[in-house]
């Protein structure tokens, strides 16, 4: 893939990154009353506070679709210029692409732990808020892992 190319997978990957971040969303307002939502810090501090449309919960989800579409659409292209794996089955192909869809939310999650680790974000959480947080980054990478897996069977026939 040459750099900064509009790649099929890339395409497949900013939609595969959105529908990840719709489930990973819904799982965590599903825990709002008992879960910080993960970008609100980030949100307060970049705007002060400041609602959109009236919501606290506007800003820091928009926010999450910003970062998990963007990082989900930039995976392939690490992969395959920055990692150097050129094993497109991992990324393109069901059932491989589970597996790497898997370790990319469980990236996701380690960056978000380090980012706490090191003072960037100030959230503590409970065993149970730990696990709960955890979950949903699982669950962002297996939905992620699904949508790629599906690449080359489903979405490139229909839309490349």
């Amino acid at each position: 893939m040459p750099m900064f190319s509009p790649q099929p997978i890339t395409l497949v990957a900013v939609a595969g990154g959105f529908a990840a971040t719709l489930v990973m969303t819904v799982s965590f307002l599903n825990y709002r009353s008992e879960l910080p939502f993960p970008t609100a810090e980030i949100w307060n501090r970049l705007t002060g506070g400041r609602e959109l449309f009236g919501s606290p919960y506007a800003g820091p989800i928009i926010l999450l679709f910003l970062l998990g579409t963007t990082l989900a659409a930039g995976f392939p292209w690490v992969l395959w210029n920055v990692v150097r794996f050129h094993n497109t089955a991992y990324y393109n192909t069901f059932p491989e692409a589970m597996l790497t869809g898997l370790v990319f939310g469980l990236l996701f999650y380690g960056i978000s732990v380090l980012a706490v680790g090191v003072g960037l974000l100030h959230v503590e959480l409970t065993e149970s808020q730990a696990l709960r947080y955890f979950f949903v980054h699982v669950l962002f990478g297996l939905v992620y892992g699904l949508w790629m897996g599906l690449a080359t069977n489903l979405w490139y026939p229909i839309f490349f």
